[in-house]
């Protein structure tokens, strides 16, 4: 009877593992998050080699566990954000506590979510990191896609794991990866999963004497030029409002044409454009629309006054570009002696602008989103069929 109770009570233990391996609960997770930090530190040390952080760098970790990746991040990157995500209570709370005051000092920020559906808007990290915790998301693929769209264009995923197929611990590996159920991939397989879920510059580096493996991969920065053979500039490190009424590109050729409505049907027929929104004036004749082609986008704008389809001396079209301060921009640009047209003064639709003409006759409008605006309180509508 005795020996039968020992397999019973060892099979139970292994299964309370097995368990808290994947989503650790209760005060045994909490425990089981706080011993992963001393455990995963060197290997965690080890991954962030292989990416450049800078101090002024909003970053993510998924699967933040017990919060000793987020430290370090916020260690580096000194006056920027940090933030992690874990979708075990238990691991929440403990990263809580060990980040207790970078969160006080608004530094921080620790919420329970999952990784298919990250509480961000688009464009938000300059880094992502997920250590040793893809081997338990529900759809890798789709994860690395929701990932993705959380990335600002150049920005990073770095995922680093302990365990992968083909280490010199595979034997080992392998008995306990299939017991946890998680996904166990060789190196090659790493890079296929971040080449299918659409990253560039993949790069997979291993650590054979200890059985590591981490790969970094980057979201397309030329993607947008690539698409639209418009020229970018890049935006500050510094974090701005993501506003719903504004596209989300840095860059924004604004087009001007007679029929908006036939324009938008033309571009996204002809070109591959996405319809964003579109406004409209008493009467229902579209004057004004947003357009998304990868990062990239363009607004479209009615025929009126000066501005006409394009014709010698007249506006046909003029290029928005997002900053972080449109009033020091405003400063620093009246300074050179440009030619204002209009001050800077805020938008319905959020926005504070001011427009100049620059030499060769070209007008260019700054923006600054100062405020995430509804679009019914503009007059704007979703694109059709979304």
């Amino acid at each position: 009877m005795s020996h039968i109770a020992s397999v019973v009570l060892t099979i139970v233990g292994v299964s309370v593992v097995l368990a808290q391996c994947r989503k650790p609960m209760g005060w045994p997770g909490r425990f089981f998050a706080w011993s992963m930090n001393r455990s995963h530190s060197s290997l965690t040390g080890w991954g962030l080699t292989h990416v450049v952080i800078g101090k002024r760098d909003t970053a993510l970790d998924v699967g933040c566990g017990g919060g000793r990746t987020v430290q370090k991040l916020a260690t580096i990157a000194t006056d920027g954000k940090v933030c992690g995500i874990d979708y075990s209570e238990a691991s929440v709370r403990t990263s809580r506590s060990a980040n207790r005051q970078a969160i006080q000092a608004g530094r921080v920020e620790i919420q329970r979510a999952s990784v298919s559906q990250l509480p961000f808007p688009d464009g938000m990290f300059d880094l992502v990191t997920a250590v040793e915790t893809h081997y338990y998301w529900p759809d890798l693929t789709a994860d690395m896609c929701e990932i993705l769209r959380v990335l600002k264009p150049g920005g990073k995923l770095l995922m680093i794991a302990e365990a992968y197929k083909g280490s010199r611990y595979d034997i080992v590996y392998g008995v306990v990866m299939k017991a946890l159920r998680a996904a166990y991939l060789t190196a090659e397989e790493h890079r296929q999963l971040f080449e299918r879920a659409g990253y560039s510059a993949i790069e997979v580096f291993e650590e054979r004497s200890k059985g590591w493996i981490c790969v970094a991969a980057t979201k397309n920065q030329h993607e947008r030029e690539l698409l639209t053979g418009v020229a970018t500039i890049s935006r500050t490190e510094e974090a701005m409002i993501v506003n719903r009424s504004a596209p989300r590109a840095t860059v924004v050729p604004v087009l001007v044409y007679e029929d908006v409505s036939k324009a938008i049907d033309w571009l996204c027929n002809t070109f591959g454009f996405k319809e964003r929104l579109r406004a409209g004036a008493p009467g229902g004749r579209v004057t004004h629309s947003q357009l998304d082609i990868g990062d990239g986008a363009v607004m479209l704008g009615l025929q009126g006054g000066e501005f006409r389809s394009p014709r010698p001396n007249e506006v046909t079209q003029y290029v928005t570009v997002h900053v972080s301060s449109v009033d020091e921009h405003f400063e620093h640009t009246r300074q050179c002696g440009a030619r204002i047209l209009k001050s800077p003064a805020n938008m319905p639709f959020g926005e504070r602008q001011y427009t100049v003409e620059d030499p060769g006759g070209h007008r260019w409008t700054f923006s600054e989103s100062i405020e995430d605006v509804a679009l019914e309180k503009w007059g704007a509508t979703p694109a059709r069929n979304t």
